[in-house]
């Protein structure tokens, strides 16, 4: 048995401090300032792991979580931790991610707050599950196992209304969870446009249902102006796999940012929390500063939701995405907003950045969670741009992606953090790098 002082938590919320020369990731529900009795349960030559057993000595920064599920669910991992100090966390975890993997020493990262602390997010999914066998919506643990959910505060209140209407009309069709033997129920997504107030759907099962029609059209009665129904047969936790999608209503609802109109289908990618994504896209169109003769090129382009804010101010931008959806849905939102500078590439970023003729001079890239192959950075790297504006949702692959721009002459200029998801350890930086003179 320990008696440890906690400093710092990890990206996972384990608990972190330092004693005789050994490190100890403490699992339980602890905050930095915390002193606590843990039990050791593994031990290697600079590292211990160990569980919380007692809270001796509890933090000053301790605050009473507001969800009844935050011991057992793993979504927020800070709702224990006031405001403030959760700022100053993914600040220091920025920096020091930034000094450990790309020795840019940046003290302080800058995070702009959220205005709302909870009820932000306009887009949730859910695992369907049984509980006294009647079908319900719920998460995985901390521990991998599936629980029924009484509530989720991070969520606009309308998200969970929605979700308990559509869950009401599976219960009447006596429809049952694929976790049951002969159920084929997986997940249900549901979104809500701030800007029309539409709810958008989405259900997914293992095999459609013989009366899919009828349950489609009471769905719908419930006020959903967008539903899809989608088979998925990956033995895994995907949302969305491979198979059809049948779609009910609308196909799409409309979302804003900063003046743009979007077009959202049930399997897009979108921001979550539009009001801070509009904060993290005018910090970015800063760094960009888009100039009339500017030829732009970004990388991971999506639907085109940064693409758009920037694209009449340049001459021209090639975008390149992978997924060949989103540029469908891409070029879509461009039409709709009278956008016509703008070539869409269905491919992915290695292969775009590498075909290109023309000189560009500034490069966009917003990649998913585990950053940039380091042949797509090599490819961009290529192009020479005077600056680059990266996008990331994760400090510790973009500081190893600055760290992989820097031996083609990029340096660091600006980085800001924004708060998207508060109660989380999820942080979001916006960086700017220029190419060193010759």
């Amino acid at each position: 048995m320990e008696v440890l002082e906690i400093t710092d938590l990890t990206v996972e919320g384990f608990g972190v401090a330092k004693q005789s020369g050994l490190v100890y990731f403490v699992k339980g529900i602890v905050a930095p300032g915390d002193v606590v009795r843990a039990v050791v349960a593994s031990q290697r030559k600079n590292y211990a792991e160990a569980e919380l057993v007692e809270l001796v000595q509890p933090s000053p920064y301790r605050i009473e979580p507001l969800c009844p599920h935050f011991s057992q669910c793993g979504g927020c991992q800070l709702q224990h931790i006031s405001y403030q100090e959760q700022l100053q966390w993914k600040s220091n975890f920025a920096s020091q991610n930034l000094w450990k993997l790309a020795r840019e020493k940046v003290d302080n990262v800058h995070i702009v707050p959220s205005d709302l602390l909870y009820g932000y997010r306009a887009k949730a999914h859910f695992t369907f599950g049984e509980e006294n066998n009647i079908l319900n919506i719920g998460y995985f643990s901390k521990s991998d196992k599936w629980f029924a959910l009484t509530t989720c505060p991070i969520l606009k209140e309308t998200l969970w209304v929605t979700a308990q209407d559509v869950l009401s009309v599976l219960r009447k069709h006596d429809l049952k969870s694929y976790f049951t033997s002969n159920g084929t129920l997986r997940h249900l997504q549901v979104r809500l446009s701030l800007l029309t107030g539409e709810k958008q759907v989405l259900v997914t099962f293992t095999q459609f249902p013989k009366n899919f029609e009828n349950v489609a059209e009471e769905i719908l009665s419930a006020g959903i102006s967008s539903l899809a129904l989608h088979q998925n047969t990956a033995q895994n936790k995907t949302v969305i796999g491979k198979g059809a999608t049948l779609y009910n209503g609308n196909q799409y609802v409309q979302e804003q940012l900063m003046g743009k109109v979007y077009n959202i289908t049930p399997v897009s990618f979108f921001q979550i929390n539009p009001v801070q994504a509009e904060k993290l896209f005018s910090i970015a169109l800063d760094y960009l500063e888009p100039q009339p003769e500017d030829i732009v090129f970004e990388g991971y382009s999506g639907v085109g939701a940064f693409t758009l804010l920037y694209a009449q101010k340049v001459k021209t931008v090639i975008a390149a995405e992978g997924v060949e959806e989103a540029v469908q849905q891409a070029c879509k939102n461009a039409a709709l907003n009278n956008v016509d500078n703008v070539q869409f590439l269905a491919k992915p970023v290695e292969e775009a950045a590498g075909s290109l003729q023309q000189k560009i001079n500034k490069v966009v890239v917003d990649p998913p969670r585990n950053g940039m192959t380091q042949e797509a950075l090599n490819a961009v790297a290529r192009l020479q741009p005077e600056r680059i504006v990266y996008i990331s949702c994760d400090p510790s692959t973009l500081a190893r992606d600055i760290s992989r721009f820097q031996p083609f002459g990029y340096s660091l200029n600006h980085i800001q953090a924004i708060d998207m998801f508060p109660q989380t350890t999820h942080v979001e930086c916006v960086t700017l790098m220029s190419r060193v003179k010759d």
